[in-house]
């Protein structure tokens, strides 16, 4: 299987590889992007679409 997404996010600084693309986890500027996602996560009825 080949990644497009995973790379960009762990050139990023937003994820790290654990020995392999299955297992991931936080990068070291992940901090930087979590109150976003706490966002998108509280309002996702109201997205439009299938959007997460």
């Amino acid at each position: 299987m080949y990644h497009v997404h995973l790379p960009k996010l762990e050139q990023m600084g937003l994820i790290e590889p654990s020995g392999n693309w299955y297992d991931i986890r936080r990068g070291p500027r992940f901090d930087e992007i979590e109150p976003l996602l706490r966002v998108i996560d509280d309002h996702r009825k109201k997205l439009p679409g299938d959007v997460l």
